[in-house]
């Protein structure tokens, strides 16, 4: 029973590792969820794990995290239409929740475009606590140094206990 919780602690740590890797070497972004206005699939606290794509590779339907026009704002929205102009791919969005479509049409070039290709309920309560301090950060920087320690110290634990 031991050998299997520090096997399952290991994997653990190590998806915790790789996971982190990648944030940091920019394939994936995390993004909390602030609203409801994606409800019922994403949930106010969740993260969203984002990856970046070319513009031209996003679609009608697609969940996306962009900045709306004239915002500093990140929004998760769905992506309801595209047209291709000139100046890049333009989209139309609306949260799943609401009502109405968003009133306004984000463009989007090159590869600014963040597909949502899954999320972690709840990861992000803090990140809603401290919404515009930088929260979702150090949340994760603190959960992914206590799932290393911890690996760490099983792992010590277990090479004393083989020993003795």
């Amino acid at each position: 029973m031991k050998r299997a919780a520090q096997v399952v602690t290991g994997l653990l740590s190590l998806s915790v590792v790789l996971g982190a890797a990648a944030v940091v070497l920019g394939y994936v972004h995390l993004t909390p969820v602030l609203s409801g206005s994606m409800r019922p699939g994403l949930q106010p606290g969740d993260v969203v794990v984002t990856t970046r794509v070319p513009a031209r590779d996003v679609r009608a339907g697609d969940v996306v995290v962009f900045h709306p026009p004239g915002s500093d704002a990140l929004r998760v929205h769905r992506v309801r239409t595209l047209s291709t102009g000139p100046r890049g791919v333009v989209m139309t969005t609306k949260g799943d929740a609401n009502r109405d479509a968003d009133p306004w049409k984000a463009r989007i070039t090159g590869h600014d475009a963040y597909r949502v290709v899954g999320h972690v309920p709840w990861l992000g309560w803090a990140a809603v606590e401290l919404h515009g301090f930088g929260g979702y950060r150090a949340l994760a920087l603190v959960l992914g140094l206590l799932l290393a320690y911890e690996a760490v110290r099983a792992g010590r634990g277990g090479r004393r206990r083989a020993t003795a």
